[in-house]
């Protein structure tokens, strides 16, 4: 454990308002209302606070819980004591999951926790993140279960997918965190591993066998324990799973929910026959594994053993071992008659009626289906290094510290670091670089202030720089952004940029410049500024790269798919050299990673609506795609037509749904008519099927007017005879919030 530097995000903290805050809420809850409290309060008494940087949780906002939330969810969260008990049902907000004054607040505090802890681990600040009050892994998108309001476990892997490309996430808890691979069943960005109970009426009554679809197929692995469970066999069997999930899967990033609701004779679960040995091994285990680690909690119904077991496990992660005597603080009583951490904890155990052949043949069969899906998937090779970007942006220094040796036609020779002086005699013979707004090439400096020279006005004289500079950096962006290896991808010089203070370009997706092209790179060479971070944005993810940290003695690279929508942001002091390439490839092109969220799961539960003849499903859905085509190409090519991120979501969503006899897809173009008067807005959808990121246009402003559906290109077969439908748009049309208002300019 030496040198894994800890960061402990407690939601819970004396003196602090938010941290009181919850305290008092939780004490209106209907469980384990003590439980903070004991936690943080026998934490705080063995002056563990000391050794970390301890941080005071910030309520999440509503943005970042509508990441996984849906807004009438988060609404009910609020506002439950206006709504009828049929509306509260159908949310969930019943039973063990009743609702009681500042729920929403109490919610907004859990998932803000694991979400700072996430940040700090997004970072590289931390290698180790606490958020004992997460771990909610129950709460789906629009219900709340099992105890669970929010997941804030979904909320704090959303965010840390923008750092990595994979995410571990392993589950301790007796119960199945059902919810948590629920929201990434359709992906293999997320792998679950999950250790519970699964019996007849044991909630949530899933978690029997492993499950996935689709792209995700594969990367859900269950393993159901039995009654009495000991610690030996748990930990072997967590060492076995998770060790081997780690060596196939190659995780950036590991996410541990540390439910304890295990332990021998919990007042609720009453299953395993666990004490807290079994949770430091596990923890200390999941460290070792050198990945940044997000700890979380989970269940525990008997406060007491909760705090014990979370204060045994922080000080594992930590390489040493409490006093046995427990300090004496405000919560002491609540830890006698013996006061002493092994009494709180010892209790009989329950019959064990486990079987350890059959728990570490069933690890084992479970490593071969994902190795498996690792070979199907990823081509035989397992996830990039651990360093590496989200898998649809990525950045860094490059690997040498050679330089492309720039002369400029009319400057001469460009010495690096750039100096300012260099940079005002370069911009002279520059000019403003234009930008692409529907079919026109334009200059517009209140969208884009750069200033660029093409590939005819420059020369890069070190054949270095082409031989061995550029093949290699190509390489790290292939394994970044999870290209195959054997995918040969071009790298074509198309401009040399200048930035000053001031520059700058508005939210754009990039132009097809070059045949194939799909992604961009820039390498900024050495100069002293600030500013200029580039901000790429894919699937409700975001990530700023700020090369300026790292530039002053060696170039950097940024790259990222043409289809993400991206921006550089002003730089605020001196000026930023920067060297333009198209990626290029022959045959089809590369794509970004496609995460499924709940839009494609309503298809899901459409088509199987279609398909039971229920009834209660629309007779059509149209997505509205995010680039646009002309009905010649479409009718030409069909899919092959689509730019990748299209094409990558329109092959997801069909195999999703399995289109097949019963269901129809096609494409179409969809007119949208305000008040009576015609418009130019006409974008082409999807007939059938829906894409990820997209809400359902039920109030939103843009969502105004009449639309059809017509001129219709079949995906196979002849066209489809269906002429010109209407559409209703709280139902049938299903659109990225603002697509209609907020359309980025297409840029260079």
């Amino acid at each position: 454990m030496a040198g894994y530097a800890g960061s402990f995000t407690f939601a819970f903290e004396e003196g602090h308002k938010h941290a009181a805050r919850l305290a008092e809420l939780n004490r209106l809850s209907h469980v384990n209302q003590d439980r903070p409290a004991l936690v943080h309060g026998l934490i705080e008494s063995y002056g563990l606070l000391l050794e970390c940087a301890a941080e005071e949780a910030q309520p999440a906002s509503l943005e970042q819980l509508l990441q996984y939330h849906s807004r009438e969810y988060l609404a009910a969260l609020a506002h439950w004591a206006c709504l009828p008990q049929p509306q509260l049902a159908a949310f969930g907000l019943e039973d063990d999951c009743a609702p009681f004054p500042g729920l929403y607040e109490l919610a907004a505090l859990t998932a803000g926790g694991s979400l700072q802890a996430a940040a700090g681990l997004c970072s590289g600040k931390h290698r180790l993140a606490v958020h004992l009050d997460g771990g909610r892994h129950h709460a789906h998108k629009s219900r709340a279960a099992g105890f669970c309001h929010v997941n804030d476990v979904v909320l704090a892997v959303l965010q840390l997918l923008g750092s990595w490309q994979r995410v571990l996430y392993l589950d301790l808890d007796v119960h199945h965190g059902d919810a948590v691979e629920e929201a990434f069943l359709l992906s293999s960005r997320v792998l679950t591993v999950s250790m519970h109970k699964h019996a007849p009426g044991f909630f949530p009554g899933t978690g029997g066998g492993s499950s996935g679809s689709g792209a995700g197929r594969g990367f859900a692995l269950n393993l159901p324990l039995a009654d009495g469970t000991r610690d030996e066999l748990f930990v072997a069997a967590f060492s076995e799973l998770a060790g081997g999930a780690v060596a196939a899967y190659d995780p950036g990033c590991i996410v541990l929910q540390c439910g304890v609701d295990g332990l021998a004779f919990d007042p609720l679960a009453a299953s395993w026959g666990l004490t807290p040995a079994a949770y430091e091994s596990c923890a200390r285990l999941a460290a070792s594994w050198g990945r940044p680690l997000l700890l979380l909690g989970g269940g525990g119904y008997h406060s007491p053993s909760a705090a014990v077991t979370w204060a045994k496990v922080l000080v594992a992660l930590m390489g040493r071992q409490l006093p046995e005597d427990i300090p004496e603080h405000d919560h002491f009583p609540q830890y006698g008659p013996a006061f002493t951490l092994a009494s709180v904890t010892k209790r009989l155990l329950p019959r064990d009626t486990s079987s350890a052949p059959e728990v570490m043949a069933a690890c084992r069969r479970l490593l071969g289906e994902l190795r498996e899906a690792v070979a199907r998937t990823l081509g035989g090779r397992s996830a990039i290094p651990a360093d590496s970007g989200p898998g649809y942006s990525c950045s860094g220094p490059l690997p040498s510290r050679v330089q492309p040796g720039l002369e400029v036609e009319g400057v001469g020779r460009i010495s690096l670091p750039l100096t300012d002086e260099k940079a005002l005699e370069l911009k002279a013979t520059c000019s403003l670089a234009p930008f692409g707004r529907g079919t026109e090439t334009v200059v517009d400096t209140a969208v884009r202030n750069t200033f660029q020279l093409t590939p005819q006005q420059f020369r890069l004289t070190n054949p270095r720089w082409e031989s061995d500079v550029i093949p290699e950096a190509v390489q790290v962006v292939k394994a970044a952004l999870g290209i195959a290896p054997n995918k040969v991808v071009e790298a074509q010089l198309y401009r040399l940029l200048l930035y000053e203070p001031g520059s700058h370009f508005a939210r754009h997706r990039d132009t097809e410049k070059a045949p194939g092209m799909f992604g961009t790179l820039t390498i900024t060479l050495p100069s002293a500024y600030k500013g200029g971070e580039i901000v790429v944005r894919h699937n409700g993810l975001q990530t700023t790269m700020d090369l300026a940290r790292l530039n002053l003695k060696k170039s950097c690279f940024a790259a990222f798919f043409a289809d993400c929508e991206h921006e550089i942001l002003p730089v605020t002091s001196g000026h930023r050299l920067t060297l333009v390439y198209n990626l290029c490839s022959r045959g089809t092109s590369p794509a970004p990673p496609v995460v499924p969220t709940d839009s494609v799961r309503r298809l899901v539960a459409v088509a199987r609506q279609w398909g039971s003849r229920s009834g209660q499903a629309p007779l059509k859905v149209c997505y509205m795609l995010a680039h646009r085509y002309t009905e010649d190409s479409l009718q030409q090519h069909g899919l092959e037509a689509f730019k990748p991120e299209d094409r990558a979501t329109a092959q997801l969503v069909l195999e999703a749904c399995s289109v097949g006899a019963e269901l129809d897809a096609a494409l179409c173009l969809v007119e949208r008519e305000v008040e009576g008067d015609y418009t130019a807005d006409v974008d082409e959808a999807l007939c059938g099927c829906v894409d990820d990121e997209a809400d359902m246009a039920r109030t939103e402003p843009d969502a105004v007017g009449d639309y059809r559906a017509h001129k219709w290109v079949a995906l196979a077969g002849p066209t489809p005879a269906f002429g010109s439908l209407p559409l209703q748009p709280s139902s049938e049309l299903i659109h990225k919030a603002g697509y209609w208002a907020g359309r980025a300019d297409e840029g260079e």
